[in-house]
């Protein structure tokens, strides 16, 4: 397995974690709808998974995870991670997965799915 290793320096470190800090929300808020998705990503022939959830009314992003496997215990870890970031029980949007109603342990009728 290669790695690829870039070096940065202290500054641009942070000045990137400026120029992104607008768009990710790190505060606990009230939220009506959050919509989770993950998609797949090839690095160098080897199949990686992104994890994303998005605040559906103010479009923030509330969290991203990358992980090699797409099941039901790394779906719990992104649930629980962006369940923190909420104060309410909101509104859950997601895809078909499989893994999504066990991993947000509710019922199916619970879900909202979109067909993509």
């Amino acid at each position: 397995m290669r790695y690829c290793i870039t070096y940065a320096s202290r500054e641009s470190v942070r000045g990137w974690f400026h120029r992104f800090s607008r768009i990710f929300s790190i505060g606990k808020r009230f939220r009506r709808a959050v919509a989770l998705d993950e998609t797949v990503v090839k690095l160098h022939g080897l199949r990686a998974y992104v994890w994303s959830a998005v605040d559906v009314d103010s479009g923030e992003v509330l969290a991203i995870y990358a992980s090699w496997g797409r099941n039901i215990m790394v779906a719990m870890g992104f649930a629980r991670m962006v369940l923190e970031r909420c104060l309410n029980k909101q509104l859950i949007i997601v895809d078909r997965g499989p893994w999504y109603p066990y991993a947000l342990n509710i019922p199916i009728r619970g879900l909202v799915e979109e067909n993509c």
